[in-house]
C-alpha cells in the first residue's frame, strides 16, 4: 500500500508567486482606460475568452453610437425650432391636398425659390401653368397648381402628376410643421440605425477578419499563439485606436485607413505585452497585477471626450488634446511607480519563473 504524503502548504512569504487573476468586472471597468498604457491589462485580458472581449467592445461601441446620436439629435432640435418659426412667420405656407385639389394658406403666387437655376412655386390661382420650368431654362424645380404638380429634375426629366392620383395613395396630404418634424424623427432613427450598424455590427466583424491576418503573422513570430488571444487583444486595442483617431480628426489630420494603421500598431504592442515571453523587470512583458483602480485617472478625459462629441464648444480640440496628454502621462507615471513598489515588496527572489 502506497503511503499518501500530503503536500506542505506554501509559506505565507511565497504567496506572491501566484498571479491574482482579475475578475471580468474589473476588466470591463478598466477597459475604457487601461488599454491606453497598461501592458498588464493585455496580459490579463488575453487569458479570457474572446466572447467576453466581444461583449465589452459591443457595449463600448453602443455608448459611442448613443453619444453621436445625441449630437445629431441636438442638431435636429435646432431644425425643429427653425421649422416652427418658419411656419409661424409665414415663411413656409401650410398646404392641404384633398379630393385632388390643393389649398395654399399664403398670398399667391408663392415663389419659394427662383435663382435662375431652380424654381419652386405654389400657385392655385392659375398664374403659373408648369410650362415655366421648361420655358425659363431652369435646371430643376417644382410648381404646384390647383390640381397638378409639375417637376423638373437635374437629369432633364419633366413630370406632370395629377393631385387626384396622389390622393388615391394618401386621401389627405397635410403639409405643415408637424409633417416636417415627423420626417426629422424618421431621419433621426435612420441616423441611429446607421451608426449602430457601423459601430456595433461592422466593427466587430472588421476586427475579426483583420485578426485572421494578424494571427497568421503572429504565428510566425511565436508558435502556438491562440487566435483567442489575438482576437481579445484586437478588441481591446481598438479602444485606444478610436481615441487616437478622434484626436487626429480634431486637428484635421485624418487620413485614409488611419484607424486601421493605429489599430495594427497598438495591436502589435498589445500582443507583445499580452502573450510575449515574460522577462523579469521588463515593463512591457513583465507579470504585474492589473490594478484596475487606475482607470479612475481616465474618467475626466472620458467625460471631456463625451461632452466634445455632444457639444460644439470653443477650443474643443485644444481641450481634448490637453486632457488626453495629461491622462496618458499620469497613467504612465502611476503605472511605473506602483510597479516599482510591487517589485520592492516582492523582492528579486520572488519573481515569477520565466516561460
Amino acid at each position: 500500500m502506497k503511503e499518501i504524503i500530503e503536500k506542505e502548504p506554501l509559506p505565507a512569504d511565497k504567496s506572491t508567486y501566484v498571479q491574482e487573476q482579475p475578475s471580468l468586472g474589473e476588466l470591463y471597468l478598466a477597459g475604457p482606460v487601461l488599454p491606453i498604457s497598461s501592458p498588464s491589462f493585455y496580459r490579463n485580458a488575453a487569458r479570457r475568452p474572446a466572447f467576453a472581449a466581444l461583449v465589452f467592445f459591443v457595449l463600448f461601441s453602443l455608448v459611442v453610437t448613443v453619444l453621436q446620436t445625441v449630437r445629431v439629435t441636438a442638431d435636429f432640435g435646432d431644425a425643429r425650432q427653425a421649422i416652427d418659426d418658419a411656419f409661424a412667420s409665414g415663411e413656409i405656407p401650410e398646404v392641404i391636398v384633398e379630393d385632388g385639389v390643393a389649398t395654399v394658406y399664403a398670398p399667391q403666387p408663392y415663389v419659394a425659390v427662383d435663382d435662375g437655376y431652380s424654381l419652386i412655386v405654389l400657385d392655385t390661382t392659375g398664374v403659373y401653368t408648369g410650362r415655366e420650368l421648361l420655358d425659363g431654362g431652369y435646371e430643376s424645380g417644382l410648381i404646384l397648381t390647383r390640381d397638378t404638380v409639375y417637376s423638373f429634375d437635374d437629369d432633364g426629366r419633366f413630370q406632370q402628376t395629377s393631385l387626384r392620383e396622389l390622393n388615391l395613395l394618401l386621401p389627405m396630404i397635410h403639409f405643415n410643421a408637424a409633417l416636417l418634424k415627423r420626417f426629422i424623427d424618421l431621419a433621426q432613427g435612420f441616423v441611429f440605425g446607421g451608426l449602430f450598424f457601423w459601430h456595433v455590427v461592422l466593427g466587430p466583424l472588421y476586427i475579426t477578419l483583420l485578426g485572421l491576418g494578424v494571427w497568421a503573422v503572429a504565428s510566425m513570430a511565436k508558435k502556438n499563439i491562440s487566435f483567442n488571444a489575438v482576437l481579445v487583444t484586437g478588441f481591446y486595442a481598438a479602444i485606444p485606436a478610436m481615441y487616437a483617431e478622434y484626436l487626429m480628426g480634431q486637428i484635421d489630420a485624418d487620413v485614409f485607413l488611419l484607424f486601421t494603421l493605429l489599430l495594427l500598431i497598438i495591436w502589435t504592442v498589445g500582443l507583445v505585452a499580452g502573450v510575449g515571453t515574460r522577462r523579469a523587470g521588463d515593463w512591457l512583458r513583465g507579470e504585474r497585477t492589473l490594478r484596475a483602480w487606475r482607470a479612475v485617472i481616465g474618467l475626466p478625459m472620458l467625460v471631456i471626450f463625451a461632452l466634445d462629441v455632444i457639444y460644439d464648444w470653443d477650443r474643443g480640440p485644444l481641450i481634448v488634446w490637453v486632457s488626453a496628454a495629461v491622462t496618458v502621462a499620469t497613467l504612465v507615471i502611476v503605472g511605473y511607480f506602483t510597479g516599482m513598489q510591487r517589485e520592492e515588496k516582492v523582492g528579486p527572489e520572488k519573481v515569477l519563473p520565466q516561460s
